[in-house]
């Protein structure tokens, strides 16, 4: 079975060569070590990186979200995402030198129908809403479309919980590990939260506590694909600590983010 998913994504590949041999710029985690434990930094990647409302660099850890993509058809009912990746650079890339790093899918569950943003909201307001995220979010049952998420060889599933291999005896950075999302739906007015656990070869750094890809849907403007509430879940999952890897990537892109505060767009 697991193979035959895999070919789903294999033939994607083929039909998206882009795809599985290109960074995919936008939200994206990058793999840090802080007091010997990993953390995933949420931040926006490319030449000139657009803030969404939630900061170039997340001003906390293991929480951000991306959007599906519905299938072009609109008769098909699919749906699919590249993002959030995950990349390895910098200081944590020297620290994790020679060891094997994994992401384990642990849970996975739903904010179905959340608070719908009000429109009449203008500039800053629209992300200071207050949606009344559940103190506890339903997990998926088996009458949810599972959601299958692909790296290389590896396909796990939230109906399959299990690993997947983000590099095996890392030897320098490793950007670019893009994942593949896919469900066999086109997603509306539902948030997917799933929760995942990086974890190291590394002898004496920690496992990570939970970190949280949250998946949106697509749509037509921020509100349909219900861009404010996704930052507002973030910002609820996102672990706040007060030390930051040093030397790392993240300080150079917070001077980014502060040159382009300016012209920031903040509607995605």
């Amino acid at each position: 079975m697991k193979k035959i998913i895999f070919l789903t994504f294999a033939v994607a590949a083929v039909l998206k060569p882009t795809a599985s041999v290109e960074a995919h710029e936008g939200r994206r985690f990058e793999v840090a070590v802080i007091d010997n434990k990993l953390y995933a930094q949420g931040y926006f990647s490319g030449d000139d990186p657009i803030d969404d409302g939630g900061g170039v660099v997340r001003p906390y850890f293991n929480a951000i979200h991306a959007h599906f993509e519905n299938a072009l058809n609109p008769n098909t009912q699919s749906a699919e995402a590249m993002l959030p990746g995950f990349d390895i650079f910098g200081l944590a890339a020297q620290q994790l030198d020679g060891a094997d790093v994994y992401l384990d899918l642990v849970g996975a569950a739903k904010w179905d129908r959340p608070t719908p943003q009000d429109t009449s909201l203008v500039g800053d307001a629209r992300f200071e809403q207050d949606f009344g995220i559940p103190e506890e979010l339903p997990e998926l049952d088996p009458d949810d479309e599972p959601i299958f998420i692909g790296f290389e060889d590896d396909v796990v599933s939230t109906l399959s919980l299990g690993r997947l291999t983000l590099a095996s005896n890392l030897n320098g950075p490793a950007d670019d590990l893009d994942l593949q999302y896919q469900i066999d739906d086109r997603p509306e007015n539902i948030l997917y939260v799933l929760e995942w656990q990086l974890s190291t070869t590394r002898v004496g750094i920690e496992s990570s506590d939970s970190l949280y890809t949250i998946l949106s849907p697509d749509g037509d403007g921020p509100v349909e694909r219900l861009h404010f509430q996704s930052l507002a879940l973030e910002r609820n999952l996102g672990v706040q600590i007060t030390t930051v890897p040093e030397p790392a990537s993240v300080i150079v892109m917070l001077a980014s983010c502060l040159i382009s505060m300016a012209r920031r767009k903040r509607d995605s």
